[in-house]
């Protein structure tokens, strides 16, 4: 089966709210000052802690990450129902470079193709045309009878990549009661919901980091100079903090 992730979060939200949260929607968070929360509706000041999950757009709040932190932008389509089965099951090739699965309505829905038209934009407005034409080849080249299908829907997405290719999670530097919880380097289906619980766990005990190892590993802290927590492998995560700003790519959606 497919999970439907639309419905998994209003499905959260609603019982979220049962429990007393207030959500917002269509409210920005323009800035943050302490523990106040500038937004386009009036500020908003925490008693306790503020979360920013804001994935790709973190900087904007956070601008002592922002050069940790790569947004980019990745494209879907969705063809008009086939009226046969293509693809049994759902599936990633190319080291998840693409992805998709067959609707039960026999429509096909590909994304990715990062590679093909590669960009560094936290702009999901817009469609990529050099995307969309690789998304439509990777039909035709890997699928026979394909090449007359109908594309019915088309949409971008933004998401963002460290330098470690791991997640931002814990309270950040200078910022007491301030923690960030996003930037899963395109893996956020499988991890996003446990980071959010991490995050919720540190922001009411006032942690500044967790006592779990692994998300140890997750704290800001190893992109400041000087900061310790050093990131997993790969480009500049160590435990010295991050020389060199210029982020690696993350893994796609």
């Amino acid at each position: 089966g497919n999970l439907w992730p639309a419905r998994l979060v209003r499905a959260m939200a609603e019982e979220a709210a049962g429990q007393g949260c207030l959500i917002r929607c269509g409210c920005p968070a323009v800035g943050l000052q302490g523990l106040t929360v500038r937004t386009a509706a009036g500020d908003v000041t925490a008693t306790r802690a503020v979360c920013v999950c804001a994935n790709a757009h973190i900087g904007g709040l956070l601008p002592e990450l922002s050069h940790c932190i790569t947004p980019m932008r990745n494209q879907v389509i969705m063809t008009a129902p086939l009226g046969r089965v293509v693809w049994p099951r759902g599936f990633a090739a190319e080291d998840d470079i693409w992805y998709g699965f067959q609707r039960p309505d026999t429509r096909l829905c590909l994304g990715g193709g990062r590679k093909e038209g590669e960009e560094e934009t936290d702009n999901d407005g817009e469609l990529n045309p050099e995307l969309s034409a690789a998304l439509r080849r990777f039909l035709t080249d890997n699928f026979e009878g394909l090449d007359d299908v109908e594309v019915e829907w088309e949409w971008p997405g933004v998401f963002a990549g460290t330098p470690d290719e791991l997640p931002l999670v814990g309270q950040v530097p200078g910022r007491p009661g301030v923690y960030v919880c996003g930037v899963y380097c395109g893996q956020g289906m499988p991890c996003a919901r446990a980071m959010a619980q991490a995050t919720a766990e540190l922001a009411f005990s006032g942690a500044e980091a967790s006592v779990d190892p692994y998300l140890r590993r997750l704290r800001p802290t190893r992109f400041t100079r000087g900061g310790g927590g050093g990131g997993g492998g790969g480009g500049g995560g160590g435990g010295g903090g991050v020389e060199d700003p210029a982020p690696q790519r993350g893994a796609p959606l």
